[in-house]
């Protein structure tokens, strides 16, 4: 009789972790990579608009041959180049610029703006688990969520 048993307690324990323990484990390790590139992202976000808030108004209206100051592009360049080490996924980081929620105008005459902002967006996929997590999903491709971080600051140039 003990035998017997000793044979289904094996067959219990591979249920249980096959079907329990290995999504839970899959669910913890993307949710705290998830976690780990969201605070990425909006540090990415906050360090672009406080370098941007710190620039001087001849830096702001300063402009490039693109149509954007140069303080503005080296802004975006600092938030994707923060990002570009967590290979978020197959979706490119972009990275936007504003002046008062618009477009920073470079024209010698625009008003200096009261407030920067930068806004960085990427996804995060799971390229490791994917075969465990698509048994629950259904999805063939790995799972991908939408971060999107926004930092602001007060224009020091005032």
């Amino acid at each position: 009789m003990k035998g017997e048993e000793g044979g289904s307690i094996a067959v219990e324990l591979a249920v249980v972790l096959v079907f329990v323990l290995l999504p839970l484990l899959a669910a913890t390790l993307f949710f705290g990579r998830f976690l780990w590139h969201y605070t990425v992202a909006e540090k990415a976000a906050h360090d672009a608009a406080r370098f941007l808030a710190a620039a001087s108004p001849t830096e702001l209206k300063t402009q490039s041959p693109t149509g954007n100051a140069y303080v503005v592009e080296a802004a975006r360049a600092l938030a994707l180049a923060e990002i570009a080490e967590l290979h978020p996924g197959s979706n490119f980081p972009v990275a936007f610029v504003f002046c008062d929620s618009g477009p920073c105008l470079t024209s010698k005459t625009a008003p200096l703006p009261k407030m920067v902002s930068a806004y960085v967006e990427m996804s995060v996929e799971d390229p490791f688990l994917t075969p465990l997590t698509s048994l629950f999903t259904g999805d063939t491709g790995p799972i991908a969520i939408q971060i999107d971080a926004t930092g602001r600051s007060y224009y020091v140039g005032n």
